[in-house]
């Protein structure tokens, strides 16, 4: 995340970690592009999320309310350039995920290809998307 230059798209089941929450809000002050979906559910059900201190950042974020979950755990990072990576895998951007599950996470550095899909479905779910209301 930190060493993003353009855009930084996030696909979050659930975002309760305060370091990914802060470093977001960085690139977001330092010119990056940061754009969010999150599930409804757990946006409206979970008291720590996160997703509220990124909008009141000026971080664009949207609610996906189609889906009983919108289970995605994904962060596409300067998609269209040389050096796009995506992060997926089963981890959920929380502090019990990163101390205290079994998780996985793929990192795929510099796969432009990877990145343009991964990009192209974040696009796909936006348009099922809500924006979000505080």
């Amino acid at each position: 995340i930190n060493s993003a230059r353009k855009q930084i798209l996030v696909q979050a089941y659930l975002l309760t970690s305060k370091k990914i929450a802060t470093t977001l809000i960085a690139a977001h002050q330092r010119g990056i592009d940061v754009r969010v979906l999150a599930d409804a559910e757990q946006l409206a059900k979970v008291e720590s999320s996160k997703i509220p201190d990124l909008a009141a950042a000026g971080i664009q974020v949207w609610t996906e309310n189609r889906y009983q979950n919108a289970h995605d755990k994904i962060i596409v990072i300067d998609a269209g350039t040389n050096d796009a990576t995506v992060i997926t895998g089963s981890f959920n951007f929380t502090w019990t995920a990163q101390h205290r599950n079994a998780e996985n996470i793929l990192i795929a550095r510099r796969n432009p290809t990877l990145a343009s899909r991964y990009s192209a479905n974040w696009q796909r779910h936006l348009h099922d998307s809500l924006p979000y209301k505080k």
